[in-house]
């Protein structure tokens, strides 16, 4: 039984090794992942917030997570929505990204509507939204989620010219936000005026969930994780 786990985790490294070595020269790249051991990791909120993303806590891999406080009613602060201008940009589709997923939590009172979205040459893409619920202020309540971006999956909200290619083979700004029915879009897309606390942790570029090598890759975090605790 060692020996079996010992192969998986040496093919699973392989395989990584040699997707990351094949990918493409833009900032985005297949299985990245951001855990926040070192910060934010580039995600903020723009405009002055006396409430901004920060790293802190301890997640599910018992590492810090990325906190971001709204407050509700107007003004800086009240909205639920943060971008990133750096590693989250440049070519999905020639990279092999299909999905993102990620760990979620919040501390409520309100519900949260999480979406995330895409900007680029054709306008403002966005996912649909995943309600995040949270009865007991003292538990994050702990999610995995996986957002599809295939073309079906996403919507084009504003801006651009529509085509899904444009966006997405050259993104210039990924989003994680809080929305309803009702979406705007401008140099960000508003997120709702809400008054909540998101906890995001363990974002990662994935192929189509069902892809066998995520099973290997799934299995690979899970020895990796098991290691760390003995």
């Amino acid at each position: 039984m060692l020996y079996y786990a010992m192969n998986i985790h040496a093919v699973a490294r392989c395989i990584l090794g040699i997707l990351l070595l094949t990918g493409t020269t833009s900032a985005v790249t297949l299985f990245q992942v951001d855990d926040f051991n070192n910060g934010t990791a580039g995600w903020i909120e723009g405009n002055p917030s006396p409430n901004p993303p920060i790293a802190t806590g301890i997640g599910n891999d018992n590492t810090p997570f990325l906190r971001n406080d709204a407050s509700g009613g107007g003004g800086l602060g009240s909205r639920m929505a943060m971008y990133n201008d750096l590693q989250w940009t440049g070519d999905y589709i020639g990279s092999g990204i299909r999905a993102i997923r990620l760990e979620a939590g919040t501390f409520g009172p309100e519900t949260i509507n999480l979406r995330l979205a895409f900007n680029g040459a054709g306008g403002w893409f966005t996912t649909g939204a995943i309600p995040l619920i949270n009865n007991d202020p003292l538990d994050p309540q702990w999610r995995s989620l996986t957002f599809s971006i295939l073309p079906g999956d996403l919507t084009h909200v504003g801006q651009g010219n529509g085509i899904y290619a444009d966006t997405m083979g050259n993104v210039t700004r990924m989003e994680i936000y809080s929305g309803g029915s009702a979406l705007s879009a401008g140099s960000l897309i508003r997120g709702e005026s809400i008054n909540s606390s998101l906890l995001l942790d363990q974002i990662q570029a994935i192929p189509e969930p069902s892809s066998g090598i995520l099973l290997i890759i799934a299995a690979l975090t899970a020895l990796t994780r098991r290691n760390r605790t003995h």
